[in-house]
């Protein structure tokens, strides 16, 4: 389901008030019973798909021949099965931000 342009402005403030430091149970079944909406559910999603690629180590960056995925902390070409990350289509990119992004956030929380 598509999401409404009402549906992303409030998913963007749930966004919000979700990462303050204290939330009330309250707020949670609130924010739950919001997004059994399959609008409500989709743009949550779509805005913490962006904000988890916004704010990961591995980014997407055009280059000369498609895409390239950069590590932020080296600035080089990220590495996936021993091979450079460089020159992807967007789809596979894109696919690939989100394993290393997702891949890294699991480590950092075992630490």
């Amino acid at each position: 389901m598509e999401a409404t342009k009402q549906a992303m402005h409030e998913a963007k403030a749930w966004l919000q008030r979700l990462g303050k430091k204290s939330i009330t149970t309250a707020e949670l079944y609130e924010f739950t019973d919001w997004r059994r909406d399959p609008a409500n559910d989709a743009a949550y999603s779509a805005v913490e798909k962006d904000w988890m690629r916004s704010r990961g180590r591995f980014v997407m960056l055009p280059a000369s021949s498609g895409f390239d995925v950069i590590d932020s902390w080296t600035g080089e070409p990220a590495t996936f099965a021993n091979a450079p990350m460089s020159g992807l289509s967007e789809e596979d990119a894109d696919a690939v931000v989100e394993l290393l992004n997702t891949r890294t956030r699991r480590k950092s929380t075992r630490q």
